[in-house]
C-alpha cells in the first residue's frame, strides 16, 4: 500500500467507526471505490502540476507541445514531474 492509500484507510476506519456510532452499515466494495477514485485523482494532481510548471518555464508552448512532454515523461520510468521531464530531455540530448 502506498502513502495515499494509508491515508485513505486511516479515513476509511474514521468514517466507519462514526458510522458505527449512527447504526449505519459500511459496505467493504466503498473502500475499494474510494481507493481507485483517490488514485484517478493522484494522476490527475499530477498532470495539473505537470502543466503548470511546463506552462510556467514554457508560455509560448501550445497545449498540444504540453501533452506530448506529459506523454513522454509518463511513459518514461521513474517520476512523473516537470523536472523528471527536464532530465528526461537532457538525458536524451547527451546522448
Amino acid at each position: 500500500m502506498t502513502k495515499k492509500h494509508n491515508l485513505i484507510r486511516i479515513n476509511y476506519e474514521v468514517n466507519s467507526s462514526t458510522l458505527a456510532k449512527k447504526n449505519i452499515k459500511w459496505c467493504p466494495s466503498v473502500e475499494l471505490i474510494i481507493v481507485v477514485a483517490c488514485s484517478i485523482m493522484g494522476q490527475q494532481f499530477e498532470y495539473n502540476q505537470f502543466q503548470r510548471d511546463f506552462y510556467h518555464h514554457h508560455p509560448e508552448k501550445t497545449r498540444l507541445l504540453c501533452n506530448q512532454a506529459w506523454q513522454l515523461v509518463k511513459q518514461a520510468p521513474g517520476g512523473s514531474t516537470y523536472a523528471d521531464y527536464l532530465q528526461l530531455i537532457m538525458s536524451k540530448k547527451m546522448t
